[in-house]
């Protein structure tokens, strides 16, 4: 990037990504969390745009690695809101869980197909995708008048 100011913020949100992420101990993922400060936990949404941001400046292996984070945590907690079942829904891992992080993760999932053409990581994780894609119709069609 010729221009020193695009090169700048480019270089800048990489290394913020990188300071914002943890390595659970247990697991070996990344956590992608959105802010030093305020927030420790993992949001769906704030790390589905995180994954995004990896993905597109080539940090595949490290977006690929969050996004094992938020399939590992599918299902084992339903938003609020009027939903009846967990199964499926994507979400990180704070208190509150909005209808939202399960299309957030979805999109992260799909953008990064889209980037990598990876097919053999595709085919591992389509039976998850399929089932958060199944929540969203399923609640959505159980609350339409």
């Amino acid at each position: 990037m010729p221009e020193k100011p695009i090169r700048d913020a480019y270089r800048a949100c990489i290394a913020s990504n990188f300071i914002l992420t943890d390595r659970d101990p247990a697991s070996g993922v990344l956590l992608p969390h959105p802010d030093a400060l305020a927030y420790e936990n993992v949001w769906a949404g704030d790390g589905g745009v995180i994954i995004q941001a990896m993905d597109r400046m080539g940090y595949h292996r490290e977006a690929e690695s969050m996004i094992d984070y938020f399939l590992a945590r599918q299902g084992k907690d339903k938003p609020e809101g009027d939903v009846l079942s967990a199964e499926g829904f994507f979400s990180g891992d704070v208190i509150l869980k909005w209808m939202n992080q399960d299309g957030f993760v979805l999109w992260a999932m799909a953008e990064h197909y889209k980037l990598t053409r990876d097919e053999p990581w595709l085919r591992r994780v389509a039976p998850q995708m399929v089932k958060g894609c199944d929540w969203i119709v399923r609640e959505r069609a159980r609350t339409k008048s």
